[in-house]
């Protein structure tokens, strides 16, 4: 007995000693967020002076601003990988939360580290939440893709990019369409935090990991978006990209715009990111788990690649004015 207390009150210590840097990282960097994107900003103006260096720290500057979600997940696979319980580690689970929104504007996820845990899992519920995010998914995503689609072109011209968007306004602008579309996200966002709390406190893999955080990104950034375009369109102006982009100055002419350059990024890459994690797992019941994982890479990596195009054009670089 005193032997199993003895190992008891060990393993008690390491969690408490492992899991304290995780808990100072997860909470600062929401704190220090507002300071990266000044930093930004002042970057900008520094390129003007010395264009090695102003370029160098914007760079940096950026990374950091878009940290968050990377953080969160690290923070989880951290925990994960080292056997240590998640309810005995709630502020590092709920910290690691909202490191990954914090980009997204906003801090209601916090108060998630000072609920009551919640053990119970009903099968059936989890199954249906499931069927209901699935179903609405191909609705969302269809569109996800043709909107991410359609910022790409403005890399091109803001003209290209508006040609397109006037064309698949015809369908997701009708009233039935559009219906739709806010019914999908309604389901996506409510069946998706609904799991993503059920299990957030269950030991996961760095897959599953990066699946939630990116989820948990989406879904507060589509209410926010929606919130934001729906309230802009009210009072009588086009939510077009000139609009999202600030153009023709970009995302990176003023202070006050600079937060929208993580905002967005964040979110495009989320998209990829989330779509490929779920094609992992339904490709490796059709094909060997060895060819899933590399179109699941493949899939972020155009991910990746879409995002820097997408934001290269919000800070206003197009390829033809």
């Amino acid at each position: 007995m005193r032997t199993i207390a003895v190992a008891n009150a060990q393993t008690s210590e390491r969690v408490r000693t492992i899991a304290a840097p995780q808990i100072l990282l997860v909470w600062t960097l929401p704190i220090l967020y507002p300071l990266s994107l000044s930093v930004i900003f002042r970057s900008v103006e520094l390129t003007q002076a010395n264009v090695a260096l102003g370029s160098g720290l914007l760079a940096l500057a950026i990374a950091w601003s878009m940290a968050g979600p990377v953080v969160g997940w690290l923070s989880l696979n951290y925990l994960d990988h080292n056997g240590l319980d998640r309810t005995r580690n709630r502020l590092v689970v709920n910290g690691a939360w909202l490191a990954t929104v914090t980009p997204a504007r906003t801090v209601l996820v916090a108060l998630a580290a000072f609920l009551p845990a919640s053990d119970s899992v009903s099968p059936a519920s989890a199954t249906n939440f499931r069927h209901i995010h699935a179903t609405s998914a191909i609705v969302l995503a269809t569109y996800a893709l043709a909107h991410v689609f359609n910022h790409s072109l403005a890399i091109i011209s803001i003209g290209m990019h508006t040609a397109v968007l006037h064309l698949f306004r015809l369908a997701y602008r009708q009233n039935v369409g559009q219906t739709i579309l806010i019914g999908a996200v309604a389901m996506q966002v409510c069946t998706g935090l609904m799991m993503v709390w059920k299990y957030h406190l269950r030991r996961s893999t760095p897959l599953r990991n990066l699946q939630l955080v990116s989820g948990v990104y989406l879904a507060i950034f589509l209410v926010t978006h929606l919130i934001t375009v729906f309230t802009t369109r009210h009072s009588g102006i086009d939510t077009d990209f000139v609009w999202a982009s600030h153009a023709p100055a970009g995302l990176l002419a003023g202070l006050s715009t600079v937060p929208l350059l993580p905002r967005y990024s964040l979110a495009v890459l989320a998209v990829f990111i989330h779509l490929a994690c779920q094609a992992r797992w339904n490709l490796s019941r059709a094909i060997s788990d060895s060819a899933a994982r590399k179109a699941s890479y493949s899939l972020m990596a155009v991910g990746g690649i879409t995002t820097a195009v997408i934001s290269l054009a919000a800070c206003g670089i197009h390829w033809m004015k």
